[in-house]
């Protein structure tokens, strides 16, 4: 019995209609927040991305430097204030505000302070091994931070991705998304992901084809993040 998978021709396809036709959605924010560290940056970043597209990210993330002083404030508040924050409505923005504070305080209790600048001079897999392993992490989030910050090979898959290439016949609907990911990163060559995906990720924004019926992905819920120590701040006066 043969194993459901994707179609490698299709994918080739795909990709070759993209790369001639798509712009490459921005790999980082074009804001730039002085208080975050440029890794956490993409971090913080590549959650507000997953389950959704470049132009809300880019939005979210905009309206979220607006609010906070530091990512310290985004650990220590409460879910449905970081939604606030971001001025996110989809159906993932409370989750994905969750797993963002979850994720954050893990990586705080273990460095003391939020930066992943320790893993720099770490082996591409030890890399991946840690970010997956912080409380909360969604594969895609960790996938994307492995390739664009640490150049580590990854093909980051969500949900959303799916459904695009399950659209296109490239993906078999009863695949699990951690096979999708493993297949993906199967077909793209370590060489050519940094210029692919973010081609993919801008296919995002494309008018919306009515998506497969496919059931939805089973992630691991976010563990338990610490307590909040302090209180969250308002917003900035203008």
């Amino acid at each position: 019995m043969t194993s459901p998978s994707g179609d490698g021709d299709k994918l080739a396809a795909v990709l070759t209609t993209l790369l001639g036709k798509t712009d490459p959605a921005p790999v980082f924010p074009e804001r730039k927040h002085e208080c975050i560290e440029p890794l956490v940056g993409c971090l913080i970043y590549s959650f507000l991305l997953w389950e959704s597209a470049p132009k809300a990210a880019a939005a979210a993330f905009d309206s979220l430097c607006a609010w906070i002083i530091d990512p310290n404030e985004l650990r220590v508040a409460l879910p449905q204030e970081i939604v606030e924050w971001t001025g996110a409505k989809d159906r993932a923005a409370l989750e994905r505000a969750d797993r963002m504070r979850a994720s954050l305080n893990a990586l705080f209790q273990r460095e003391h302070r939020v930066t992943l600048a320790h893993l720099e001079n770490k082996p591409k897999r030890d890399v991946r091994e840690y970010i997956e392993s912080l409380d909360g992490m969604p594969a895609f989030v960790a996938a994307r931070v492995t390739l664009f910050a640490f150049h580590g090979h990854a093909i980051p898959t969500d949900r959303t991705l799916f459904e695009l290439l399950v659209g296109e016949g490239v993906l078999d609907p009863s695949l699990a998304l951690d096979e999708a990911e493993r297949w993906l990163e199967r077909q793209i060559r370590a060489s050519d992901a940094e210029k692919v995906v973010p081609v993919l990720e801008a296919w995002r924004d494309a008018p919306a084809k009515p998506r497969a019926n496919t059931k939805p992905a089973k992630t691991k819920p976010a563990k338990k993040a610490a307590p909040r120590t302090t209180p969250a701040r308002g917003k900035k006066d203008a």
